[in-house]
């Protein structure tokens, strides 16, 4: 994280820098130098470009963590069914998963493919 917000530092430096040299052609790199509001407005634009990307990318690494946090389950899921075949507390784990499987067919509920595959496959198997 830490050097994440380094680079973006970097980077809104680096724009700064290209909004600045958008404006005046000048470049040159003295702290001094305030942006007009042509420059801003072009910085702000940059910078909401880097959010609106770093907040896609964040997304996608959100669902898949979550998809793989659903197989992990799972797969301790289908160990315990194994181990405690004949617990008579078996049957609240069979009645979440088959709910979990009814409501996998309903169209506002949305589970991946592979995950009702697995269920399927646990409420055939073991339970």
């Amino acid at each position: 994280e830490e050097a994440s917000g380094q680079a973006m530092a970097v980077d809104i430096d680096a724009m700064a820098t290209t909004a600045k040299e958008g404006d005046d052609g000048s470049g040159d790199d003295s702290e001094d130098d305030d942006l007009d509001d042509e420059a801003m407005f072009r910085l702000d634009s940059m910078i909401a470009a880097q959010f609106q990307l770093r907040r896609q990318q964040n997304r996608k690494r959100r669902k898949e963590e979550l998809l793989h946090f659903k197989f992990r389950v799972l797969s301790l899921l289908e160990d315990y069914v194994k181990v405690a075949a004949k617990n008579p507390k078996m049957v609240i784990v069979a009645e979440l998963v088959l709910d979990s499987l009814s409501l996998s067919h309903t169209p506002d509920y949305h589970l991946e493919p592979k995950i009702v595959e697995n269920l399927s496959r646990l409420a055939k198997k073991g339970i």
